[in-house]
């Protein structure tokens, strides 16, 4: 049994790792190399997972997922929110806040998927398992990713047209409100 203390380092680690990976990876960012680093990011994020599996102790498991996944989450935040921002100019906080938003819900996914592997085959087994299917799912999902062209604007860009009036700005906004309304 170890002590609730000594089993929060992974996650504080991880969370150091997070913020000196995004601080860092910023250069690879601005050299146009998302799809690299995003492929990099997935593979240190199965490797921090699979690791939970594979290692003999708590210290090791510590550094590998502290380590992996903090790296992980930096570089391949850093690279996303950079895509989102070039392609949606106009919309930049709410294309970063959906995308935040998606990743801070998805333990609703991920959290019951787990408890079945977890039922089905044991705690170290499942993060292992988890860690290769996570590993195939981001890197498919890493393969589109790309920055616009140097330049690049929307059509529908306001830098692109005419200055709209305030009511017309109000009538779409209730537009797009009403539309999503079912949702």
């Amino acid at each position: 049994m170890i002590s609730p203390m000594y089993s929060l380092l992974p996650f504080m680690l991880l969370f150091v790792m997070i913020v000196f990976s995004f601080i860092l990876s910023t250069s690879l960012v601005k050299k146009h190399l998302i799809r690299l680093i995003s492929f990099i990011g997935c593979i240190l994020y199965s490797i921090g997972w699979i690791s939970c599996f594979i290692v003999p102790d708590m210290l090791l498991l510590t550094i590998f997922f502290g380590v992996f996944c903090g790296i992980r989450t930096g570089i391949l935040m850093n690279g996303l929110m950079t895509v989102i921002a070039r392609w949606f100019p106009d919309e930049r906080g709410a294309a970063i806040g959906i995308t935040l938003f998606g990743a801070g819900i998805s333990p609703v996914i991920t959290a019951p998927i787990l408890q079945t592997l977890i039922d089905s085959s044991g705690i170290l087994m499942a993060m292992g398992i988890f860690g290769v299917g996570i590993l195939v799912i981001m890197l498919l999902c890493c393969i589109p990713m790309k920055l616009p062209s140097i330049g690049w604007m929307p059509k529908n860009n306001s830098k692109n047209s005419t200055k709209k009036s305030p009511t017309e700005d109000v009538k779409k906004a209730l537009n797009d409100s009403i539309r999503f309304l079912p949702l």
